[in-house]
């Protein structure tokens, strides 16, 4: 009706409303991607990796190591998480600017 060009009707209609649907679902993706591979180092026990210690630390009820290889776990996810959603904020802000 208004004939805007396609790309435009992208960057300035489409886009700004899937980004926040987009930054949540990294967000859920990346709490997934944790989880299920810190339990596949869990059952594959890989020498040295995160998952071996946690299960030694598990099986010989050594709880102090436990709570810190989960703490590692954690601490590496919140951090790896909020450099993304960092860099997708960033990419936000360049569309919503378009």
């Amino acid at each position: 009706m208004f004939r805007v060009p396609v790309l435009r009707q992208l960057r300035g209609i489409y886009l700004p409303a899937v980004l926040p649907y987009f930054r949540s679902a990294l967000s859920l993706g990346m709490g997934l991607c944790w989880k299920s591979g810190a339990a596949a180092e869990v059952i594959g026990l890989p020498d040295g990796s995160i998952g071996d210690h946690l299960y030694s630390a598990k099986v010989y009820f050594q709880t102090a190591d436990l709570f810190a290889w989960t703490a590692v776990i954690i601490a590496a996810s919140v951090l790896l998480e909020r450099l993304l959603l960092r860099g997708v904020d960033a990419l936000t802000g360049k569309v919503g600017k378009l």
